[in-house]
């Protein structure tokens, strides 16, 4: 997967004041969203014009990171992020 990364995936990561409250919510710490992020299984174009869809496992479930790069900045803001429910 990694030679299939965007050229912005290195670039620094930002934690958006929603996310942030998401993830307080969804007990995920900031060390295990960069963890995630440093495995992805897919990065995919978000329904969101210049946002982008990663798919990555977390203790064996799917999460969606929903990240906007902001190209002036050279930084990728994390907008939001959820698992997914495999019923």
């Amino acid at each position: 997967m990694a030679e299939d990364l965007p050229s912005w995936w290195t670039w620094q990561v930002v934690v958006s004041h929603h996310a942030s409250r998401r993830m307080a919510q969804r007990m995920c710490p900031e060390w295990m969203l960069r963890s995630m992020l440093q495995s992805p299984s897919g990065v995919q174009s978000d329904a969101a014009p210049g946002r982008f869809l990663i798919e990555a496992l977390n203790h064996g479930r799917l999460w969606h990171i929903i990240v906007e790069p902001e190209y002036g900045e050279r930084v990728m803001i994390v907008v939001t992020l959820y698992p997914v429910d495999i019923s």
